[in-house]
C-alpha cells in the first residue's frame, strides 16, 4: 500500500493532527455544556411570582452602577431585570456579588 492511506490515519500531506471538537468528545465542551443545562435546569425551575409559569429569570440588565471616585453612572451593571416569558411582571435584583460601586477603571469621566 505505497502511496495510499488506510481511513481513519492521516496522510503526511495532511499536516498536524489536531483534537476532536466534537462536543460529545471534548472534555472543555462537555463542562461547557453541563454548566448550562444546570442553568436551564434551574430557569425552568423557577416560576414566575405572578401568573406560576416556569421559566422566570434573567431577562435583562441595568447599567449604572456609581463610580467608586466620583458617583458618576458607569456602564457596569448595577442590576439585573428578571422577567416571565408569559406575562409582562418583571422585577429588579442588585448584584449578587454586593458591589455597590465600579472601578473608576470603567467610568467614562475618570478614565475617559
Amino acid at each position: 500500500m505505497v502511496g495510499r492511506t488506510v481511513p481513519g490515519e492521516c496522510s503526511p500531506e495532511a499536516g498536524p493532527a489536531s483534537g476532536d471538537m466534537r462536543a460529545h468528545l471534548n472534555p472543555t465542551r462537555m463542562r461547557e455544556i453541563s454548566v448550562l443545562a444546570d442553568q436551564l435546569a434551574s430557569r425552568l425551575d423557577t416560576l414566575c411570582p405572578s401568573c406560576g409559569v416556569p421559566g422566570y429569570g434573567p431577562v435583562d440588565r441595568e447599567s449604572g452602577l456609581p463610580c467608586g471616585m466620583c458617583g458618576g453612572a458607569t456602564s457596569s451593571t448595577s442590576a439585573t431585570i428578571h422577567g416571565c416569558a408569559r406575562c409582562p411582571h418583571r422585577s429588579r435584583h442588585p448584584r449578587e456579588d454586593g458591589r455597590r460601586s465600579a472601578d473608576p477603571a470603567f467610568c467614562d469621566f475618570c478614565n475617559p
